[in-house]
């Protein structure tokens, strides 16, 4: 009978309650360095297989809340991205055979697609995701599988009878001397900058006519050098296993890089999330190192930083959302984040958003190919390249890039900042992307280029404050502009939401501290209340008349977020105001001063 000698490594995460909830190996196909053959997402960072070496790298958690809590409520006060602490740490086998191969097994249902950059040859669609993956010959006879097992990660060296596994040699790069040693229990102690790992001894038995026993086994450590060594008798004929456990210690708080900004859902009821997830990172450098997200592909490091991007990540789930379907990452070199996300009539997703890269994925029939950038702006994430507004949409399973289009000037476009209407957290990345019938596609945004895309005969040709709120309709494939306009007074203003009545007009609603805003003679509010106020305005289906438009608001802050319209056409506004608002009449549900605020229009905005 064949001998094997099995040496397993359990890893468990001790942040993560249940361990790793799914663990997926991924293959490289171009979306990461060369050197990664596999990739897995573990808590607290990520484990990257490769050629005779496995490599981890671990972020400093508490760095990581830092950051979140930046990004949400205190990135007015940012002079600049905080720094993340990380480290990378790796498993080298030393002399492993030259014919190393991988049999990944046990596939996910859902799946993964890449679009990074303006090269479609580096786009990778469709990559599955699996439990298991196999390393065949790591050394002559000698395979090492990684797989998920009771939620925790594990990996085997799997010793056929031919095989010595005096073979198996394993080098620790990146810790420094004096940082990994054998404790007194036989346990393997590993300290990282952010983290420790602790590999208790390794537990080997064998399994002989349903019952276990026992085989004394120990980890050897010469230098930097870990190898494995067997003591007393045990059956030639049946396998050990030799099983260690690794605990991953010292972790707080949550391992997630991927913050929600938006959803939709489709007509089966499949719903769909829009978020940003930090961008590809491979440490060329092991050891210590900072992660400054401002933007860059994180490949190499300046003076112990690495420069990381954000990237758009769209995942979809079933209906019940029970299933993860698929997950699409989107981005170029820098920052991008998702506004609004919508499905058309054909079941494709459409993404508005912004980018700071200069390439990023775009279609061959664009109706701008060239990113025209504007000037710095910082904040989490950063766009150090100044704001394009992006508008992005893939087939039904994220597996096609049926069209892709930059849109913008060359001042800032898209980003609702830094003026008096960015109040909230996000309110930088707000604007709302919208279909009709015919699967035309309809923005509503804000611009600070004089030299926005608008078309002849547009309602306002010209940019005429700081920021002007911007609308345009486009061509289903994303090709054609078929009318673009400004919407402004002299200081600043922006459009957040747009919906379109029964005969094809758009409604749009914003915010502006613009003393000067069109509006129409009979509005309900045609003069400026003080602060910001919200507005509510209506554009014929060519966008070149205005139809009406009117102020709402107070003396105080206030500002209209989203717009919907009722089978009668009356338009229903939800905003956010500090004053005292009017509420009408006195029997509807109201908590004065409470801050938010529902407002029922005529379609002709004259009246309450």
């Amino acid at each position: 009978m064949k001998k094997r000698i099995f040496i397993l490594f359990i890893l468990s995460i001790s942040l993560y309650i249940k361990g790793i909830s799914q663990l997926s190996f991924v293959p490289n196909k171009g979306q990461w360095h060369k050197n990664v053959q596999y990739q897995a997402e573990i808590p607290g960072g990520k484990l990257f297989i490769e050629n005779g070496a496995f490599t981890y790298l671990f972020f400093d958690l508490n760095d990581i809340n830092k950051v979140h809590e930046a990004h949400h409520s205190n990135r007015k006060k940012l002079k600049s991205t905080p720094l993340v602490k990380a480290h990378a740490y790796q498993m080298q086998l030393i002399n492993t055979s030259e014919t190393i191969t991988f049999s990944p097994s046990k596939k996910h249902k859902d799946y993964l697609n890449f679009y990074y950059g303006d090269n479609p040859e580096n786009w990778a669609v469709n990559l599955p995701k699996y439990q298991a993956l196999k390393i065949n010959n790591v050394y002559p006879g000698i395979d090492l599988k990684w797989y998920q097992h009771n939620n925790a990660l594990k990996y085997d060296f799997i010793v056929h009878p031919s095989a010595n596994i005096n073979q198996i040699k394993i080098k620790l790069n990146g810790i420094e001397k004096g940082n990994f040693f054998i404790d007194k229990k036989g346990n393997l102690h590993i300290k990282t900058s952010v983290n420790e790992v602790i590999e208790q001894a390794p537990y080997a038995f064998q399994e002989i006519n349903g019952k276990i026993k026992k085989v004394k086994c120990h980890y050897v450590l010469q230098n930097d050098t870990l190898s494995f060594q067997i003591n007393g008798r045990y059956s030639k004929n049946h396998p050990v296993i030799i099983d260690p456990l690794l605990i991953f210690a010292s972790y707080t708080g949550s391992s997630s890089d991927n913050w929600g900004y938006t959803s939709t859902f489709d007509q089966y009821g499949n719903t769909y999330s829009g978020g940003v997830a930090f961008g590809s990172l491979y440490p060329t450098t092991l050891g210590a190192f900072q992660v400054n997200f401002a933007g860059g592909n994180g490949q190499t490091g300046t003076g112990g930083t690495y420069s990381v991007g954000t990237d758009i990540v769209i995942s979809k789930f079933s209906a019940d959302g029970s299933t993860l379907l698929y997950s699409t990452y989107l981005g170029g070199s820098d920052n991008e984040s998702p506004h609004s996300i919508i499905v058309d009539n054909n079941d494709n997703l459409i993404v508005m958003g912004t980018t700071s890269s200069s390439d990023f994925p775009v279609a061959n029939n664009a109706f701008d190919q060239t990113y025209g950038g504007g000037s710095p702006v910082s904040g989490i994430p950063s766009y150090l390249n100044g704001s394009d507004i992006i508008l992005s949409k893939f087939n039904p399973n994220g597996t096609a890039l049926i069209g892709s289009t930059y849109i913008g000037g060359s001042g800032n476009d898209g980003l609702n900042t830094p003026n008096a209407l960015d109040y909230n957290y996000a309110d930088e990345f707000r604007g709302e992307v919208i279909i009709d019938a015919n699967d035309n596609i309809y923005v509503g945004s804000c611009t600070s280029s004089s030299d926005f895309p608008v078309t002849t005969g547009a309602y306002q040709t010209s940019l005429t404050g700081l920021q002007d709120g911007c609308i345009f309709k486009l061509s289903p494939d994303l090709s054609t502009m078929i009318w673009s306009s400004y919407f402004g007074g002299s200081n600043n203003d922006a459009i957040y939401s747009v919906q379109l009545n029964s005969t094809g007009n758009p409604y749009f609603a914003g915010g502006t501290n613009s003393s000067d805003l069109p509006v129409s003679a009979n509005a309900l509010n045609t003069s400026f209340s003080g602060t910001v106020d919200g507005f509510v305005a209506e554009f014929n289906p060519a966008g070149s008349t205005l139809l009406a438009s009117t102020y709402i608001g107070t003396p105080q802050y206030d500002q209209c977020y989203f717009v919907q319209l009722d089978t009668n056409d009356n338009v229903h506004v939800v905003g956010q105001t500090t004053g005292n608002y009017p509420i009408t009449p006195a029997t509807v549900y109201n908590v004065p001063n409470s801050g938010q605020f529902l407002h029922e229009l005529s379609p002709d905005l004259s009246s309450t």
